[in-house]
């Protein structure tokens, strides 16, 4: 039968730092350590790049989509769909020209 009783010295781990492994151990802990922090500043830089620029968001460019615009029957003067009045079928772009045309 095998003896089970194991010393101190065994169970903690020994950091030699004059060690050749340990050092290549400490240097490859160092360039995962720098590039993390190349990615964490390169990640700050393109967010606040993007929170302070001026291009408009992909949600600011769908509202902006082209309306069909429709001419006023009374002036002749181009007008939105969404702003149009429309009085006996006819388009017009404001109350005060729908009413004058009916006179």
């Amino acid at each position: 039968m095998m003896n089970a009783v194991c010393s101190f010295k065994d169970l903690i781990i020994d950091f030699d730092l004059t060690h050749p492994a340990t050092k290549s151990n400490l240097d490859l802990m160092l360039i995962v350590r720098l590039i993390l922090l190349l990615i964490v500043v390169a990640t700050l830089l393109w967010l606040l790049k993007r929170l302070f620029s001026g291009d408009p968001e992909p949600e600011q460019l769908d509202a902006a989509k082209p309306e069909n615009m429709r001419q006023c029957k009374y002036c002749g003067v181009h007008v939105p769909e969404s702003a149009i009045l429309v009085r006996n079928d006819a388009p017009y772009c404001c109350q005060e020209h729908a009413d004058l045309d009916q006179q």
